[in-house]
């Protein structure tokens, strides 16, 4: 008798055990998964952000120079 409830409760414990491990490894995928789906997210903000940066350079640019034609209108007046 003991040594059915022995094998039974091994054969339990092993259930249990690989139950328990799948569902560790989902979670592990699906850890991954969101991690890898918030890393291109903010990649794509990067890229984003890295755009308006050089857009307001150019435009930076645009208003020195702009500053100097009329700083130079002004003066041969």
């Amino acid at each position: 008798m003991h040594a059915q409830n022995n094998d039974f409760i091994a054969s339990a414990s092993q259930s249990l055990y690989e139950s328990n491990a799948d569902e560790v490894t989902r979670e592990k995928c699906r850890t991954r998964e969101n991690y890898m789906c918030l890393e291109r997210k903010l990649a794509e903000q990067e890229a984003a952000l890295s755009e308006k940066d050089n857009a307001l350079a150019e435009k930076d640019k645009l208003i020195r120079h702009l500053q100097k034609q009329l700083a130079e209108t002004r003066s041969t007046d």
